[in-house]
């Protein structure tokens, strides 16, 4: 992750309420609420050694019930907004990985989704 120090400041860094997880999400999260640009290279590729980290997973429900509470609603919204596109774009050229379920729910949302994310009225 590159961020700029001063982007970094703005929205206070890390939130150290997160331990050993999701602290990287809640942090794009503030960033954009805070107006800011993320960029992701999906080509990327991490690698991790597992025994680096004891006790990686013990505060998962913890992190993930911190994360819904600070952040579900905006989640939410920006889920249904830009999900749709960039599930289209990362498959392509790769159409027939698309799951058919997957393709009509993309398509409901672009459709029938405004800029908000809430659902259009149906004519």
């Amino acid at each position: 992750m590159l961020v700029r120090r001063e982007a970094f400041k703005a929205v206070a860094g890390f939130c150290p309420e997160f331990r050993n997880g999701m602290e990287d999400v809640d942090f794009c999260v503030r960033l954009k609420e805070a107006g800011y640009r993320i960029f992701v290279s999906h080509e990327s590729v991490i690698e991790h050694d597992p025994g680096q980290s004891p006790g990686r997973h013990d505060r998962n429900e913890a992190n993930r019930e911190l994360f819904r509470r600070r952040c579900a609603a905006v989640a939410a919204i920006w889920g249904r907004r830009e999900w749709p596109a960039e599930y289209f774009r990362r498959y392509a050229r790769k159409w027939w990985r698309m799951h058919p379920a997957l393709v009509a729910r993309a398509l409901r949302l672009l459709l029938f989704s405004n800029a908000s994310g809430e659902k259009k009225p149906v004519a």
